[in-house]
């Protein structure tokens, strides 16, 4: 049962429209397959440790995080905003290339975003700390002995498994659009980027006043 509820929460955890997803569609659509997969796969790999933390009940570990949060929120929105203007640049080019950029030549800078990203937003921490209380208070996932260590593996190859088809997918229908359709969807994804960025930023002043 942990197995087959881990490999849902996965794939689950590779849907939603954040800005992770957004930025893993951008690879795929900028740099090919590869790069987004391997951009998923860091998402998934760390959606493999946060399950593992919030069954075993380390949450902890997210408590001392969110000491942080001020600066983390600063960097989370630059980031995503300096993200975001990149894919609005690529957007404006007319073959839709990133400029003095090379598709086949692996980086580590979008796995290092895609960390970056994880560790500056709380809402991931709250999504796999309610995940754990349901699958623990439901009985479905036990907090002794191998299970949370099957569990955590399942989410990972379920979520894995999502960006794997979701990157795919992407990297080959991209190719059929027209220029002025792939700026228009570039354009749209950036669009998000800077929701993300701008939201990010503002509550640091919601918390504030809260």
């Amino acid at each position: 049962m942990a197995i087959v509820f881990g490999v849902l929460i996965g794939l689950i955890a590779a849907v939603p429209l954040g800005p992770v997803n957004v930025f893993v569609l951008s690879q795929a659509m900028k740099r090919g397959f590869l790069h987004g997969f391997l951009s998923g796969a860091t998402a998934a790999s760390l959606d493999t440790l946060y399950s593992l933390l919030s069954v075993l009940g380390v949450t902890w570990i997210f408590d001392d995080l969110k000491k942080f949060g001020l600066p983390l929120k600063i960097g989370a929105s630059g980031l995503l905003f300096v993200l975001a203007w990149r894919l609005l640049r690529h957007a404006r080019n007319e073959d839709g290339r990133m400029p003095n950029s090379s598709p086949n030549r692996l980086s580590p800078r979008p796995l290092v975003a895609v960390i970056f990203m994880y560790v500056t937003n709380p809402t991931i921490y709250a999504f796999w700390i309610v995940v754990a209380g349901s699958a623990t208070s439901h009985g479905w996932v036990e907090s002794g002995g191998l299970t949370p260590f099957l569990f955590a593996a399942a989410c990972g190859l379920g979520s894995t498994a999502g960006y794997f088809f979701l990157t795919s997918y992407v990297s080959k229908k991209h190719h059929q659009f027209s220029p002025r359709t792939l700026r228009a969807v570039l354009t749209a994804l950036a669009g998000v980027l800077f929701l993300f960025a701008g939201y990010t930023f503002a509550s640091i002043f919601l918390s504030v006043r809260i």
